[in-house]
Formats: structure tokens, C-alpha cells, sequence
């Protein structure tokens, strides 16, 4: 067992510094309600990745680069875009989902990797793409913290004040994310990872230092564990695994904050009712 986890060393890194780094862009997005855009956004990713496959087979920075250009090129679509609501991205989802489809039914040799990037698998990565991953996310993460006030800044004013300016750093360095991502962990991960925390966790704290550092806490903890789950024992899938264990986790998380906040209330209505009696 022990031998297992060695070998996989450098997985357990690359799932540690991705579940950190994705919930808090996620935070972001999700605030801004961006979540539908985020699912056809994933399926942008995926079909720029098929494309890759297609045109430029194991050439992988080539591979990427196509998915990057497509994914953008969906995200100007959608800045562009002034109004139809968030059903205009379900059509879009629906639109992408039925392309992808077509594209494995007409060159079948696509369906393995159309698979592999519904659902990623990260323990077969090489040694040099996990740590090429790892060191990418580590940049992001210093990034993502070294540009958090800037983050807050344009997060407050797309939620609160509804602002459409676009800030052009943060556009790329989420778009990078979102592709890397996608191309070496795969949707279901990806998306995952980006909206499950701040849709079930962000109130478990009212400070917002603290939900970030909460979600980035149980992103790494759930897709670790899941991993470890995985590695152990060998019928579990690992992404699944992965997504259950954040969906328990951030279930149990906002019970408990619940309660704590039940707790706190009855504790000032017992404290007012103290000094009523006292006056």
C-alpha cells in the first residue's frame, strides 16, 4: 500500500494544488453568477480539445493551444453578448454537448479521449505532466493571491453594481486555468471544483477570508482524500470519488455552521433577556 502512494506522489500533489487554486476563481465566478456560463465554457474547453486531438494528435502544447483558442474565442462570445439571460447559456451547453457528440460519432478514434476529458484521470498522467501541472497551479495560486484585493475589487462591483468592465488579467488567468485544467484533470473535475464550494459553502462563514480560505481548505482536502480513496482501493473511480467526498464535506461543513449560528443566536436572545431582567 505503502508503495502505491509513492508512485502516486506526485498525483497527490497536483490534486492538493489544484483543489485549493479552482475554489477560489470559483468563488469569484459564482459570485458573479456565472455558473451556467462556466458549464458551457467546460464544453468550449472539451471541444477545443477533441479539435486538438484531430488536428495535431499527440502533439499536446498544440493540443492545448487549440482548446485555448476556442475556449476564448466562446468567452468573447459571451462578453459580446448584451442579453438573453441565463438560458442562453443552457442552449449554448446543449449546442456544445451535441457538437462534441457528432465529432466522436464521425471520427470514432475521438472517444477515448472524449472520455478521458469528461472525467479525467489524473494517476495516468506521466511524471513530467504532473509536475508541469503541479508547477503551473503553484504560479496560479501565487497569482490568484498576490491579485486577491484586485479580485475582490471587480467581484464586488460585477455582484453588486453589476459593472461590465472587463479586467483582461484576470479573463486570461482564469481562462488558462479553466483549460489547463479541463485538459489534465477534465470536466467533471473542473467544474466541480469551481462551483460545488461557493454554492454549498460559501455562507458557512460570514467573513469573506475566511469562506475562501474554507473552500480552498476543502478543495484540497476532498480531492486528496478522494485520491487516496481511490488509490486504495481499486474499484473506486477517482474523480467520483473526488466530487462526493467535496459534496459530503461542504454538506457537513454548512450543517455545522448552521448549528453554530443557532447556537450563537439563542446565546444573545438569552444575553438580552439577562439584561432586561438586571434593568
Amino acid at each position: 500500500m505503502i508503495e502505491l502512494f509513492e508512485i502516486f506522489k506526485y498525483s497527490f500533489l497536483l490534486c492538493l494544488l489544484a483543489g485549493m487554486t479552482i475554489p477560489l476563481q470559483g468563488a469569484h465566478l459564482v459570485s458573479r453568477k456565472q455558473g451556467l456560463q462556466i458549464l458551457a465554457l467546460a464544453q468550449a474547453g472539451l471541444i477545443g480539445n477533441l479539435l486538438g486531438k484531430l488536428l495535431f494528435h499527440e502533439v499536446e502544447i498544440l493540443t492545448i493551444l487549440c482548446s485555448l483558442v476556442f475556449f476564448v474565442f466562446m468567452k468573447i462570445l459571451f462578453l459580446k453578448r448584451k442579453s438573453g439571460g441565463e438560458s442562453f447559456y443552457i442552449v449554448v451547453y446543449l449546442a456544445l454537448m451535441a457538437i462534441g457528440n457528432l465529432l466522436v460519432s464521425i471520427f470514432p478514434g475521438l472517444d477515448s479521449h472524449m472520455s478521458l476529458g469528461l472525467f479525467g484521470d489524473v494517476v495516468s498522467l506521466s511524471a513530467q505532466n504532473t509536475l508541469l501541472l503541479s508547477a503551473f497551479f503553484v504560479n496560479i495560486f501565487a497569482l490568484m493571491h498576490y491579485c486577491s484585493k484586485r479580485f475582490k475589487r471587480n467581484t464586488l462591483n460585477a455582484s453588486m453594481f453589476h459593472s461590465s468592465k472587463i479586467d483582461y488579467l484576470e479573463e486570461l488567468l482564469f481562462s488558462l486555468t479553466f483549460v489547463i485544467s479541463i485538459y489534465g484533470l477534465g470536466v467533471l473535475y473542473t467544474v466541480s471544483l469551481y462551483i460545488m464550494p461557493t454554492v454549498l459553502g460559501g455562507r458557512v462563514f460570514k467573513g469573506l477570508s475566511a469562506s475562501l480560505l474554507f473552500l480552498s481548505l476543502t478543495g484540497a482536502f476532498s480531492s486528496v482524500t478522494g485520491l487516496g480513496l481511490s488509490v486504495s482501493f481499486s474499484n473506486l473511480s477517482t474523480v467520483p470519488s473526488q466530487v462526493v467526498l467535496l459534496l459530503l464535506v461542504l454538506s457537513l461543513g454548512k450543517l455545522i455552521g448552521k448549528i453554530h449560528e443557532k447556537i450563537g443566536s439563542n446565546t444573545k436572545r438569552e444575553a438580552l433577556k439577562c439584561h432586561k431582567v438586571e434593568s
